[in-house]
């Protein structure tokens, strides 16, 4: 994105899109959002409200919340890291490598994100399915419910290194930035 600004323009952006990331945290959420509701009385899922729907999920953080996150699944925040990488290349620091990384950490948030929700409407169905089954059939859904549980784990664990990854990027970003105000 090429722009022309006037050296007064391009430093009050600079100082802009500064203070707005400064604002912006990375968060080890564990995409909570994702969770399947359980009853507390019966202790199984709580049914959704359409097929396509089939457990009930607990809400988004609010909109304050993901507005600033940007680790978040559902948030625009880490378009504040790329319009800092496009005011900078307007200084001359031109940083593709940085660009892919954010690139990169945007497909990878939400690839976890699609996985967390499948591998949660898995878990959930295991909880329903072991509430109606004879005992032979239970150990077996218990199994597949520990296997469940380990990749949820891993996604977990694999989104963790996605907030230490893009917060070690904004304060990359912000070194740049700093370093031509």
């Amino acid at each position: 994105m090429v722009k022309n600004w006037s050296k007064k323009d391009l430093h009050e952006r600079l100082l802009e899109v500064r203070d707005e990331l400064n604002r912006m945290a990375a968060v080890k959420c564990r995409m909570a959002h994702e969770r399947v509701l359980i009853d507390p009385q019966t202790k199984l899922p709580v049914a959704g409200i359409s097929p396509e729907m089939e457990f009930r999920r607990r809400d988004l953080c609010p909109a304050a919340k993901r507005n600033t996150n940007l680790a978040c699944s559902h948030t625009m925040a880490r378009y504040c890291m790329a319009e800092a990488l496009d005011v900078l290349e307007q200084t001359g620091n031109n940083r593709a490598d940085w660009r892919a990384e954010l690139d990169n950490l945007n497909n990878l948030i939400y690839r976890l994100d699609r996985r967390k929700s499948d591998a949660e409407k898995q878990s959930a169905q295991i909880v329903k399915n072991l509430s109606e089954a004879e005992e032979n059939i239970k150990k077996i859904l218990l199994i597949e419910q520990n296997s469940i549980n380990g990749q949820i784990a891993v996604i977990e664990r694999d989104h963790n290194n996605c907030v230490e990854r893009i917060e070690i990027l904004k304060h990359k970003i912000l070194a740049a930035l700093d370093s031509v105000i």
